[in-house]
């Protein structure tokens, strides 16, 4: 699919729940709502969802469950809409060492059948700066992945973040996988307050040396949130 197609559809609106029936357990439901007039039968979802067990101290185990598939109210007739099984399934731990905080993860996909292992790093120089990084690699058609990212934090709420993606293997990096991203804007996650972020973090940028036409020029989008 030509990634120019999927930028196309990028004007949406979204409303977030997330849920904790019982201590440490979780639940969030996400519905879209498109507000271009274009389908895209290959991805366009209607809604994610995600579960699962999250200690938010360290040493500590966790699992959960995440489906960003193309997931549809109604699949009938639809051989593009995403299922259950299209979901992926993870186990992590967090530890400490000293300012250094780590995460390592094994997850698996079912419906690709791929097993991935990864390990994110977090560093917080002090309150207002952080780097962080992750290794990820996918162990039945081996790639390895390394993100790095950087944020600040300058004014109150007010941000600024961007990230680098490098890859081992170019000729296996799916379209949907970028090269890098930025964002910048006022988050604010306490209740009844407004969140304001520009960021092109998903959508497919590629560096002019190895770009995909079309994709790194495309402009980033304008997230407004409020949280209840």
């Amino acid at each position: 699919m030509n990634p120019k197609d999927i930028l196309k559809q990028k004007d949406v609106m979204g409303l977030k729940l997330r849920m904790t029936p019982v201590k440490h357990y979780y639940l969030t439901a996400q519905y879209i709502l498109n507000l271009n007039e274009e389908r895209n039968i290959y991805y366009q979802p209607e809604y994610y969802y995600t579960f699962g067990y999250e200690d938010y101290a360290m040493d500590t185990w966790g699992w959960g469950y995440a489906n960003y598939g193309n997931n549809r109210f109604s699949t009938k007739n639809d051989p593009h809409a995403s299922s259950f099984h299209d979901g992926s399934w993870n186990i992590h731990y967090k530890t400490k060492f000293g300012k250094l905080q780590t995460k390592s993860y094994i997850s698996y996909t079912p419906a690709e059948e791929l097993t991935t292992l990864s390990l994110k790093a977090s560093y917080k120089f002090n309150k207002k700066n952080r780097i962080s990084a992750q290794y990820e690699h996918y162990i039945e058609d081996p790639q390895e992945r390394l993100t790095i990212k950087a944020k600040s934090k300058f004014y109150k709420k007010f941000f600024v973040e961007a990230g680098i993606y490098l890859y081992s293997d170019k000729t296996k990096q799916e379209d949907y996988e970028s090269d890098y991203y930025y964002a910048f804007g006022w988050k604010d996650n306490r209740k009844y307050h407004f969140s304001v972020i520009y960021s092109n973090e998903y959508i497919f940028t590629r560096f002019p040396s190895n770009g995909i036409e079309g994709t790194s020029n495309q402009p980033a989008g304008l997230s407004i949130s409020f949280n209840f």
